[in-house]
Order: structure tokens, then sequence, then C-alpha cells
């Protein structure tokens, strides 16, 4: 049998950082927080993120809950990407 474990990592010099804010950064609980948030969002690339999930005419991600291709959490507020952390994952299959 074989284990492994799913999860989301983070830089120590980030979560170093973040401490040094009284801020505990290294528990998933965390990315609901608006000072953590920001470190990892990509507002600035989003227009070419958006691009980078297209397959021809349609998105990877055509489900109701996708917008042009991507997931919002329900927290995440698609018109201020500065609410939302960005997290990059491989297409399985692809």
């Amino acid at each position: 049998m074989t284990y492994f474990r799913l999860g989301w990592f983070m830089r120590s010099t980030t979560v170093d950082h973040l401490w040094q804010d009284d801020i505990i950064a290294d528990h998933w609980r965390a990315l609901n927080l608006n000072s953590v948030i920001r470190n990892f969002t990509l507002a600035e690339s989003i227009e070419t993120i958006k691009q980078l999930t297209r397959v021809g005419h349609t998105f990877y991600c055509n489900s109701g809950d996708c917008v042009e291709g991507i997931y919002y959490g329900p927290k995440c507020n698609p018109n201020n990407m500065y609410t939302c952390s960005t997290l990059l994952a491989s297409y399985p299959g692809g």
C-alpha cells in the first residue's frame, strides 16, 4: 500500500515573515485571513492565467462553479482578486 500526503506547502520565508506579525500561517485555516491571502494572490496575472485554462474554445473547468475557466471559492470575489489566494495545479490526465 502506498501512502501520500496532499496539501498546500508554503515557503518557510513566507511563514517566518507572517510569524513576525504574530500571524500563524502554517495551518490551512490561515487561508481565511486577508493578511495571509495577500501573499498568495496572482491578481496581476489573472488574465494570463485565464488564457492558460483554455482548451480550444472551451475551458478545462467548465462547471457552474467556474468563471472563465477558474474556480472561485465561496469567500473569493472574482471582481476583486486581492480577496483570493491562487492555487496552480496540474490537470488530471493533462
